[in-house]
């Protein structure tokens, strides 16, 4: 404050440790796949309410349906049918905003999503452990790893699909950015940093 009384700005104090205490939760969190159904369960204890907008692809505007999740200790569930399976959702989340003192309207993705639309807008409906999710060969895969004695064993490359290939001319222009540019012969520029890290 001034002398004159006017607020100049303001600080909030934010306590994570109350709201862990008071609202723990160590079950499933995201989609999750059943025979019969797929269950929503999304962790938002400050929420006031919680809609799912289900649509039928990626570009729709408007939903298919709209899903009230109900609220039990800081999560929302909803249960809804296995023909879901390949749509898309948004959460609409009421929740108190400290910047406008006011519930706020939000749209967002789900925190504990297994897929987005490739304008990362919407979060997919996909069940990873289907058949139709696993490359061929995917289950025999583990029965072809060595065994790790170590942690210090494992090499681990993290980096973006476009990122890896897009501005290296040693690359297929057809594949530079895609995924099949990890098909090609180990671009120079990434040949050279596997031998400084002996990694080949």
């Amino acid at each position: 404050m001034v002398s004159a009384g006017t607020l100049i700005s303001a600080t909030g104090l934010q306590l994570p440790g109350v709201i862990d205490e008071l609202f723990s939760y160590t079950g499933p969190l995201g989609a999750v796949f059943s025979d019969e159904a797929i269950t929503f369960y999304l962790w938002a204890p400050t929420a006031q309410s919680v809609h799912a907008l289900i649509y039928g692809d990626a570009a729709r505007e408007d939903p298919l349906e709209i899903v009230q999740l109900k609220e039990t200790n800081g999560v929302w569930t909803a249960c809804g049918p296995r023909s879901w399976e390949g749509c898309y959702y948004v959460y609409e989340v009421y929740v108190y905003h400290p910047s406008t003192l006011r519930i706020e309207r939000c749209l967002a993705n789900d925190p504990y999503a297994r897929g987005l639309s490739a304008d990362g807008n919407r979060t997919l409906l996909v069940n990873i452990d289907s058949d139709a999710c696993k490359p061929e060969g995917w289950e025999s895969l583990a029965d072809e790893k060595p065994d790790v004695v170590s942690f210090s064993d494992i090499s681990i490359y993290e980096l973006h699909i476009r990122d890896f290939s897009v501005n290296d001319y040693t690359v297929d222009p057809d594949f530079r950015g895609g995924y099949l540019a990890f098909t090609s012969e180990i671009p120079v520029g990434h040949d050279e940093c596997s031998v400084k890290h002996n990694v080949t």
